[in-house]
């Protein structure tokens, strides 16, 4: 899975409230297109949407620079959204993976996300449920077990042929 990571890193992304270096981190995203459509998780963004504050948000490329997007779509029953940066990306751009591309139970999944003391952070961890139904977040859901930190909301979940398979969004301390 280790090989995975330098494959994974051109297409994830910090996203951040505001500009330059006071930009603050506030999750992780990843390109699903070329022509710069992030899929980020909708909880961190939807507050600032209802604020009026999505045209503040920026994007962290691997290269290091930032760059403006804005807020697409917010899917509240999926907990995700889309943004579109001013940004391309070439073949790295990660297409979420398709109903037929479903995970497993024991499948080995690997994330690279942000987090707050840290960027563009790998980890993996085991698929240990499918099929999962939350309250907050809907149903069809994928539990996995790995560590994750602040920030990750909005990383993709990736099996090892390189599909996202899934898009953290929440964690629990145990």
């Amino acid at each position: 899975l280790a090989g995975l990571f330098s494959v994974l890193k051109p297409s994830v992304v910090r996203v951040g409230l505001g500009m330059g270096l006071d930009a603050r981190a506030i999750a992780t995203g990843f390109f699903v297109s070329r022509d710069g459509l992030v899929v980020t998780a909708g909880h961190v963004v939807s507050d600032l949407e209802r604020q009026g504050r999505g045209s503040e948000l920026s994007i962290k490329l691997a290269s290091g620079a930032l760059v403006r997007a804005l807020i697409v779509r917010i899917d509240k029953a999926r907990d995700l959204a889309l943004l579109k940066a001013a940004a391309t990306i070439g073949d790295e751009a990660r297409p979420l993976a398709l109903s037929d591309a479903t995970v497993a139970p024991g499948a080995a999944v690997i994330a690279l996300g942000m987090s707050a003391s840290q960027e563009w952070v790998s980890t993996s961890g085991t698929v240990t449920a499918v099929n999962v139904s939350l309250p907050e977040f809907g149903s069809d859901l994928i539990e996995v077990r790995m560590k994750i930190e602040g920030g990750f909301s909005g990383a993709p979940v990736v099996d090892p042929t390189q599909r996202v398979v899934g898009v953290v969004a929440y964690g629990r301390p145990d």
